[in-house]
């Protein structure tokens, strides 16, 4: 299995609150924000 990279990107603050809502809607933290930002990514990307 492939490591995770680490990047910066900047978000506009629409984009920051929809990810964090998400985040803390989905798993109860905002601490997930990464993973749900590489979820909505693959749907987004790799359908």
């Amino acid at each position: 299995m492939r490591m995770p990279r680490r990047t910066t990107l900047v978000l506009d603050d629409d984009v920051y609150e929809a990810l964090v809502r998400e985040s803390v809607r989905k798993y109860g933290t905002v601490k997930a924000l990464s993973r749900v930002a590489n979820e909505v990514l693959r749907r987004g990307l790799l359908q």
